[in-house]
């Protein structure tokens, strides 16, 4: 169905690894609401069924709820090298299995970090990361940066893909996209957005990172962001690709789907606009 709601050409399949705080060591990828790998295995064999291009992305989440960005141990005094060192061995374990994975089921992409910018720093750790995840997977692998973020990656040349998490207000969208343009060009690199969304909300256009927004429903608030978010687009010939938040993995019916006033896309009237910008551009 999202498919032919959206004139799609790929899904993105977000994977959520678990840790307990910000700075816990720990990551755990096989808590119970992970899928099995031949659950995934056959959901990814589903979807080239379809003719959609695959891309794996396994992200890190804390059970406290604290962002994935404040991931980091340098708060925690002088002798948390090893604590840094112990995290990216098992961070490192985590992508690697699902490298292994994107490899077997054919995956046209592994996103194998979203929105770590605490730990961005660590350049030779995530240098290392990367290479070992070569080893065992050698499609298109991408880094996607936090909003704004994007220029304090320094290893974007050991990557294939640079993405970003465009949660752009709809008033400054084009100068952000034009400040990452010139970090493409240094790089010599595909610029992919990886993420992006509005809420279905009053006041979400401005501040679309802003997931709490509790604003009255408003369809022409969304409708009028991704009207604007494709404008620019298409404007900059860089830009090779825009992942939309989202589409529900469960769908309720029509009528609960309606009166969400979150990210979601179905049941919703932007669905056309997102079909018409899609499918002018296969």
């Amino acid at each position: 169905m999202m498919r032919a709601k959206t004139a799609c050409n790929a899904v993105i399949i977000v994977l959520g690894a678990l840790q307990e705080t910000f700075h816990t060591e720990w990551i755990d990828y096989k808590h119970h609401f992970m899928p099995t790998d031949e659950e995934l295995a056959d959901f990814i064999q589903y979807s080239r069924s379809l003719g959609l291009k695959v891309i794996l992305k396994p992200i890190v989440n804390c059970k406290d709820g604290t962002v994935r960005s404040c991931i980091n141990f340098s708060e925690q005094g002088l002798s948390s090298e090893g604590k840094w060192v112990s995290w990216f061995l098992n961070y490192t374990d985590y992508q690697i299995h699902y490298a292994r994975l994107a490899k077997d089921t054919k995956c046209d992409m592994l996103i194998f970090g979203s929105q770590l910018v605490k730990t961005e720093h660590k350049e030779k750790l995530w240098r290392e990361v990367i290479s070992q995840v070569r080893e065992y997977y050698n499609g298109q692998l991408c880094y996607e940066a936090d909003k704004y973020q994007e220029d304090g990656v320094r290893f974007w040349d050991a990557v294939d893909v640079i993405g970003t998490s465009g949660y752009y207000g709809q008033k400054c969208l084009g100068h952000e996209l034009d400040r990452i343009k010139k970090i493409v060009e240094k790089y010599h690199k595909t610029f992919v957005i990886t993420e992006c969304g509005c809420k279905s909300c009053e006041g979400s256009a401005l501040a679309p990172d802003q997931w709490i927004l509790s604003g009255s429903l408003s369809y022409a608030e969304q409708i009028s962001y991704y009207k604007t978010l494709f404008e620019e687009c298409s404007k900059r010939n860089f830009i090779k690709g825009i992942g939309i938040w989202a589409w529900q993995s469960r769908l309720d019916n029509k009528e609960i789907c309606e009166k969400d006033r979150g990210y979601f896309l179905y049941g919703k009237p932007v669905c056309d606009l997102i079909h018409m910008a899609w499918k002018e551009n296969q």
